[in-house]
């Protein structure tokens, strides 16, 4: 194992958050070669004993560099370099026929450093652009959330989510065809987490999902994870070809289908009413759940929107996710 060579210097007076600052260095001394792949890092108590910071600073620091892909937990073992940090590593491509769940988890990580680099225009986040989001609205509420409860707005909430918060949601996706009670809403940190829940809890190591191909590459990262296989359906003009997915339902038995229909991550298609409804026949036949990414569902600029699966389920086969973290507050 590669031996700990990490410098960080803190500066107290800067307006830049202290864990901000140890993400930066860890980056830098990534990407310049000064931590190499498998050099393990101090545990969070250490290092911010070490420098003499919040140990929750640190915590935080490695959180966002392990979503990042710079860094890998290991239960018992510790938090090291995650491997393959090389240039070459940076060539990223999100097609598939059988994606097998011992490659490195490295996709999401890969274009997020690519856009990074100067002259590159980012379009690896499908967010809206910063002047969009409607930042006195959103003070307003959270002054207004603090002036009511007080310290109790910040303490723990029950692992479902807050109530108010799910029964607004299940307001919410009532307006779109979705008849839901409320303790059947789960609330997550965006829907990256809500996929992999989902996945974690339904697929086994070693069984097959089915989604379309291309598909959005943070479910090939998820399934690198969690050391599933991927099986990549053809998609045309209206988006996954169900006559292709058909085919390969009647000879394989894949765990789980997961769908985006509409604008799909990447290709931007849209699936037309009569094939969602084709959708849910044939995963219902087969006996397949389906894992609805409904995340762009409103990202429409004209025409009608189209049902979502949800909404057109009879038998309570879709498991349904969306987040606002598109249109309203990724950073949180």
């Amino acid at each position: 194992m590669p031996t700990l060579n990490l410098r960080v210097d803190i500066d107290r007076n800067s307006a830049e958050p202290i864990y901000k600052q140890l993400i930066r260095q860890i980056q830098m001394q990534i990407e310049s070669g000064q931590l190499t792949a498998g050099t393990r890092l101090p545990a969070s108590r250490t290092l911010a004993k070490h420098i003499d910071i919040s140990r929750i600073s640190v915590v935080n620091a490695y959180a966002e560099l392990r979503a990042e892909g710079y860094l890998s937990a290991h239960a018992g073992r510790g938090t090291f370099v995650a491997k393959d940090n090389s240039p070459a590593a940076q060539s990223v491509g999100v097609t598939m026929g059988d994606v097998e769940a011992n490659l490195p988890d490295q996709s999401l990580r890969d274009l997020m450093r690519l856009a990074r680099r100067q002259g590159i225009i980012n379009f690896s986040h499908g967010a809206p652009p910063p002047e969009f989001f409607p930042v006195q609205m959103l003070r307003d509420a959270l002054n207004t959330v603090l002036d009511r409860d007080g310290a109790r707005a910040l303490t723990y909430e029950v692992a479902e989510g807050y109530g108010p918060l799910r029964g607004a949601v299940r307001d919410y996706v009532s307006a779109l065809g979705i008849q839901v009670r409320p303790d059947q809403v789960l609330i997550t940190g965006g829907a990256q987490q809500a996929i992999d829940l989902v996945i974690q809890a339904l697929v086994a190591e070693g069984q097959t999902i089915v989604t379309a191909n291309p598909t959005y590459i943070g479910v090939i990262d998820i399934a690198r994870a969690r050391r599933i296989k991927i099986h990549g359906v053809p998609v045309d003009e209206h988006g996954i070809r169900v006559d292709c997915l058909e085919q390969y339902l009647m000879e394989h038995s894949p765990k789980m289908i997961y769908i985006m229909p509409s604008f799909q991550n990447p290709t931007g298609k849209v699936m037309p009413l009569h094939r969602r409804r084709r959708l849910l026949n044939i995963a219902q036949e087969y006996g397949v759940p389906i894992i609805e990414d409904a995340i762009y569902h409103e990202f429409r600029f004209e025409g009608d929107s189209i049902p979502l699966l949800k909404a057109l389920d009879e038998h309570d086969n879709v498991i349904h996710i969306s987040a606002f973290t598109k249109m309203l507050l990724p950073g949180m």
